[in-house]
């Protein structure tokens, strides 16, 4: 997430107790399908048969990932840093 947020900074999280916390441009972490937590920002909120997903997208990314990030994925929205 350089610039934004990078090696030597610290981030503070809130845990959300609900979808409608989080919002498109907000910076979650996320438990990976593929392994790993992500830190990326949320860039769309859709819906499908299984409910709300999100898409989400490093900064320095030039593509969006490729996964459906799903509320029970999410396991913190950033609110701060400490540099």
């Amino acid at each position: 997430m350089d610039p934004f947020l990078d090696s030597g900074s610290n981030g503070i999280e809130i845990i959300p107790s609900d979808v409608s916390e989080i919002k498109i441009g907000d910076i979650i972490s996320y438990a990976s399908a593929e392994g790993g937590i992500v830190v990326h920002r949320v860039i769309e909120i859709n819906e499908d048969e299984q409910g709300t997903y999100f898409i989400v997208k490093g900064d320095n990314n030039p593509i969006q990932d490729d996964e459906k990030v799903r509320f029970n994925q999410i396991k913190g929205i950033l609110v701060g840093i400490i540099y």
